[in-house]
């Protein structure tokens, strides 16, 4: 059992034994297993089991004396970017500090990788999930394939925007 899965079936906050209750369907606390916890209780249990030293993301005054960090989400086969050196380029060029990193199944380097960057960007998948894992404060870019949520829907799949508590979230369409 892995320190995460240990610390959701133990007692929190001191209070008896229930523990957070993640609802299959989307990335949210169903209030009627859990009524005392909330997605920021979760997300501090997330901080707290994977060792997450960055509380908030840099702030557009404190720019000038460290870059803020910009991770792009890259993937190899379906829904990538076609010019992630490019976009790369273009977020040095803007002042930040690029890292280009795939989903790994190490969870806990991926949360400290995601934990340490201020924007993160990447086009609609799983990978994004892992916005759990950023700063108060941070931006998240997500592309949209056009027409990928119409599918989504279509399909039968229910698509439910969650975003972290503080986090910014920019979506961007793109057609073609």
């Amino acid at each position: 059992m892995d320190k995460l899965s240990f610390l959701l079936q133990t007692r929190i906050h001191g209070g008896g034994s229930t523990s957070f209750r993640i609802c299959p369907q989307e990335l949210s606390i169903d209030p009627s297993k859990s009524p005392a916890y909330s997605m920021k209780e979760f997300r501090q249990l997330l901080r707290n089991a994977y060792s997450l030293n960055k509380i908030a993301a840099i702030k557009l005054e404190d720019h000038k004396s460290r870059p803020p960090w910009l991770l792009i989400v890259s993937r190899n086969r379906t829904r990538s970017f076609a010019n992630t050196d490019e976009i790369a380029a273009m977020g040095r060029d803007l002042g930040y500090q690029v890292v280009v990193a795939e989903a790994d199944s190490k969870v806990a380097r991926v949360a400290q990788v995601v934990n340490s960057c201020d924007v993160m960007m990447g086009v609609h998948g799983a990978g994004l999930t892992n916005m759990v894992f950023l700063p108060e404060n941070a931006i998240l870019i997500q592309i949209n394939p056009f027409g990928v949520i119409e599918w989504i829907v279509r399909d039968g799949f229910k698509y439910t925007l969650w975003l972290p508590p503080t986090c910014s979230f920019i979506l961007l369409f793109i057609k073609g």
